[in-house]
């Protein structure tokens, strides 16, 4: 087993797996645990691959240093060592194996993420938008409907909010909008332009209530 083309050889074939391997990761980590948050994780995989490349060197190196100093001999030197990073492996291969999958109760339903598209698609579709009163859906559809026109995803089109529903909203936003301009560098140009016209259509509506 003292073979040195051997030794090469096998070398070479784990050295070639190293691209593959770094190319099957997202595939991976998205079986385990969905896409939601896959970048993040795989960030942090990459974090501790970090680490293992700085600690691991540190480690050969004292370990071949504590070999040296004890009487071994050059050549030998790295065979207690060679052992040590083996069972690691080991030690990361099972730890491997006891990584399970996200539990089918934190997934995110495919049928939410269905009905998000087809809500883009529609927006995109319409001619205009009138929010009446609702609950936290029709409050998310009107932030998508309006966001989607401040960062100019669609055309200008027309924008309505209907009832006293909406008036604590249009304040709140009023109140950041103020907070934007105050601040330095900050453009609101687009955004100042949609709450204005929510704002007049809000005040259209008080007016036909009182007449």
């Amino acid at each position: 087993m003292n073979s040195v083309v051997l030794f090469v050889c096998i070398s070479v074939v784990l050295l070639s797996m190293y691209g593959g391997g770094f190319a099957t990761i997202p595939a991976y980590l998205r079986d385990l645990f969905g896409t939601h948050h896959v970048s993040a994780i795989h960030g942090r995989l990459l974090t501790a691959w970090s680490v293992a490349g700085v600690a691991g060197p540190v480690l050969v190196n004292y370990m071949r240093e504590y070999q040296l100093e004890h009487g071994a001999d050059r050549a030998s030197a790295y065979q207690s060592v060679l052992h040590v990073m083996a069972g690691l492996l080991v030690v990361g291969f099972i730890a491997n194996l006891l990584v399970r999958p996200v539990a089918q109760k934190y997934w995110i339903s495919e049928s939410g993420t269905k009905v998000a598209s087809q809500n883009s698609g529609n927006i995109q579709l319409g001619h205009g938008f009138v929010a009446c009163k609702g609950g936290t859906g029709t409050l998310v559809e009107l932030a998508v409907v309006w966001e989607m026109l401040n960062k100019s995803v669609i055309p200008a089109k027309p924008f309505v909010v209907l009832g006293d529903f909406w008036v604590p909203i249009l304040e709140r936003v009023r109140g950041c909008k103020a907070a934007l301009a105050k601040a330095p560098g900050v453009k609101i140009g687009a955004f100042s332009h949609y709450l204005q016209r929510l704002e007049n259509e809000q005040a259209k509506g008080q007016e036909g209530k009182q007449g």
